[in-house]
């Protein structure tokens, strides 16, 4: 009755080696297709022009627009076209802010 509980951690299948095993990446499969995004995102965050959000939201048009020719991809053409309404929304808040090429401010 008072066997020992072999512990998890000693089992083999649990064991996690930095040197050969990579961790398994977070991102869902829908987020891997789209990480290109991250990029021009990132920069259009730190300059924060009408300019640099309208080059994002072009980005990602197109990649939509390639998408419409490819069976099962729904998910990422709706992640995209969230993403293209944010930049445009931050495209509009940029332009009320004068934040724009031609701007007086």
């Amino acid at each position: 009755m008072s066997h020992p509980i072999p512990c998890g951690l000693e089992d083999d299948r649990c064991r996690f080696d930095p040197e050969t095993d990579e961790p398994e990446s977070p991102l869902t499969l829908v987020e891997k297709e789209i990480s290109w995004v991250c990029d021009s995102w990132r920069e259009a965050l730190e300059i924060d022009t009408a300019e640099e959000w309208g080059t994002v939201r072009h980005e990602l048009f197109g990649a939509k627009q390639a998408l419409v020719q490819c069976r099962g991809h729904w998910d990422a053409f709706k992640a995209l076209d969230e993403l293209a309404s944010i930049a445009f929304e931050n495209t509009i808040a940029c332009i009320r802010a004068g934040r724009f090429e031609g701007s007086k401010k």
